[in-house]
């Protein structure tokens, strides 16, 4: 029980400071427990351990074009999954994500599909796929701010 507390909390610290900018760069992170078994990371169950992932934008520019938004995003994605149970190994795995795209006007966000490798400590591998969201807002002039959500993770 005392790790669900701890899960349940890191979910909302993780909520109110994703996103949170740091001087001149902002990263985006996420906690969360697995909410459906992952068999390939050994998560026969629900809230069998806890997902960490962290996007490390390089380049994260939107700008309203005359009729689109041109979005242009490079970010390094990581991916830990920490399992409840010690005798089972963590999994980690990062992979870096460009996105180049024209979208029009009326589409304020972009499910971006992800398949990740992951290693384990044991030497193990497994695949996970899920998505990232890039979320557009107005920002300054016709630049527009953008920011990354993390969604829900399967075995691939």
């Amino acid at each position: 029980m005392r790790r669900l507390t701890t899960i349940l909390a890191s979910l909302v610290v993780a909520s109110a400071t994703a996103g949170t900018a740091f001087p001149g760069k902002a990263v985006f992170s996420t906690q969360q427990a697995n909410l459906i078994p992952l068999p390939c990371l050994n998560a026969a169950q629900r809230f069998s351990g806890v997902i960490t992932t962290t996007s490390d934008p390089t380049s994260l520019r939107a700008k309203d074009e005359r009729g689109s938004h041109r979005l242009d995003a490079q970010f390094s994605l990581s991916f830990r999954y920490e399992p409840n149970d010690p005798s089972l190994p963590i999994y980690t795995g990062s992979q870096n994500v460009s996105v180049h795209v024209l979208l029009p006007p009326t589409q304020g966000s972009l499910s971006v599909p992800i398949t990740l490798n992951l290693t384990g400590e044991d030497g193990s591998a497994a695949a996970v796929s899920g998505a990232e969201t890039l979320f557009l807002s107005d920002g300054p002039g016709r630049n527009m701010t953008v920011s990354i959500a993390d969604g829900a993770w399967s075995c691939a």
